[in-house]
């Protein structure tokens, strides 16, 4: 909502939904992925395209838009804590440190969500130094936050 009343084109309501249901299908293999053909089959296809993409937006300059808000959302919480990316990712970057190819995955995921982080602080004001601060990524200082 703040962003949105700040300016960001974005369907809060299909925030809202993709938030509360993204996990509908966690526990079993590829839960995203089920998740959001359950949704669609239900007759809601934008919910279920931004459920698809929680997990991983593929790229690590996301735009800032509702998939970017849910994802960056599910990684700041470790089942129902509120934390920093640090911590979130910390037991990936362990799980994964001996498979290069996983590895590189997780550091990708990573920095999508740093991204995201950045573009929102660019846009409303929130309590980051609570979580984990990390200064933003070389590219959004010397050009300014994209989204």
């Amino acid at each position: 909502e703040r962003l949105a009343a700040g300016g960001l084109d974005v369907d809060v309501n299909l925030v809202r939904a993709a938030a509360l249901l993204h996990d509908v299908a966690k526990g079993g293999p590829r839960h995203a992925e089920v998740g959001a053909a359950l949704v669609a089959a239900l007759g809601f296809p934008e919910v279920a395209a931004v459920i698809a993409r929680h997990m991983d937006l593929g790229r690590e300059d996301p735009p800032l838009d509702e998939a970017a808000i849910v994802y960056l959302a599910d990684k700041l919480f470790r089942d129902d804590r509120l934390v920093g990316l640090e911590e979130r990712f910390a037991v990936a970057f362990r799980r994964f440190r001996d498979d290069p190819a996983a590895l590189a995955g997780v550091h990708r995921r990573h920095a999508a969500a740093e991204a995201i982080r950045h573009a929102v602080a660019a846009r409303i004001d929130w309590p980051w130094s609570t979580l984990d601060p990390t200064p933003p990524p070389p590219s959004l200082t010397t050009t300014g936050a994209t989204g």
